[in-house]
């Protein structure tokens, strides 16, 4: 969900300025508990290159560096019973944009009023008023690569014929 809410920010800024917006998919690999599932969708915004994340960093980090986080980060998504500790690792380790921040203001969801390049979007932009000028479009690119597996249309087919489905998410 979180990455969805990003996804659909990062396109409705993409498309409001008409600039390019990279997503920052690094973060789910060196600091977030899931992996990064953007690409089972038809997005159309690309990632951003480690150089690119660097930029954002006021602790400049060496090729080198950001070469082994990121062998580190793709051993540690490959290998489930490590992926507790690298990630711990990479948490510490790994750069953290500090500088051209936009951050969200939960409490008083704000657009910027001018998209002075380069910035970075701080955030998980949880509310309509970021993205809902642009729904078709993001509807659109958040369509599956994939067709759904039989369990899966099974389980769309149950919940299509109930007349009021309920669904529940606890944490």
């Amino acid at each position: 969900g979180n990455q969805l809410f990003q996804y659909a920010f990062a396109k409705a800024m993409s498309l409001r300025y008409d600039v390019p917006v990279k997503l920052d998919t690094q973060q789910c690999l060196w600091h977030g508990r899931r992996r990064c599932e953007l690409d089972k969708f038809q997005i159309s915004l690309e990632a951003a290159t480690l150089a690119e994340i660097n930029y954002f960093c006021s602790e400049g980090y060496g090729r080198y560096r950001l070469g082994i986080l990121h062998r580190i980060s793709q051993f540690s998504q490959d290998h489930d019973a490590i992926r507790p500790v690298t990630r711990k690792l990479l948490k510490i380790t790994a750069p953290q944009a500090d500088q051209h921040l936009f951050v969200e203001t939960p409490t008083d969801p704000k657009l910027p009023e001018c998209l002075e390049q380069p910035v970075y979007f701080k955030g998980y932009w949880q509310n309509p008023v970021y993205f809902q000028s642009c729904g078709d479009e993001i509807r659109r690119d958040l369509r599956l690569r994939a067709p759904l597996s039989e369990s899966a249309k099974k389980a769309a087919a149950l919940i299509e014929n109930v007349k009021t489905p309920v669904s529940i998410h606890v944490r």
